[in-house]
């Protein structure tokens, strides 16, 4: 049996992180999670965990996240896994925890047409918009 490793699905969709177990490299379980096609790396987390998100997102995506420091803070099309790296790039279980992880996501709900967020809500311990912020650019 293929080891499991502990990570996380962000979903804008639903405004909520949920824990998930996903099978040693299986990128296929991830693809699953993040409903696409084909998947890239939206950015790296201060500990090395990385964030996987839909690599054709932007196409269709109706749904944006943002994490500090991860993409210049700009917005991530559509739903992210969160997942550890171990040695040679293998899989591992998630070092960030959830609670450390929704005190980074950022809901986005408007931005401009080049982009720019002009309003975000940052996710709460129980997954659901719990302070509003008004970004001034």
């Amino acid at each position: 049996m293929s080891k499991m490793n502990k990570a996380y699905l962000i979903n804008p969709h639903d405004a909520e992180v949920v824990g998930v177990k996903i099978p040693q490299d299986d990128y296929v379980k991830i693809q699953e999670l993040i409903g696409c096609r084909c998947f890239s790396v939206g950015g790296y987390l201060d500990n090395g965990d990385v964030i996987y998100i839909d690599d054709e997102g932007l196409f269709s995506a109706t749904h944006f996240f943002r994490i500090k420091d991860i993409n210049g803070g700009m917005p991530l099309a559509g739903k992210g896994i969160v997942i550890g790296t171990g040695k040679d790039g293998a899989s591992a279980s998630a070092k960030t925890s959830k609670n450390e992880l929704l005190e980074m996501v950022r809901w986005v709900y408007a931005m401009d047409k080049h982009g720019e967020v002009l309003f975000d809500v940052k996710a709460s311990a129980k997954g659901q918009a719990a302070e509003t912020e008004v970004v001034v650019l």
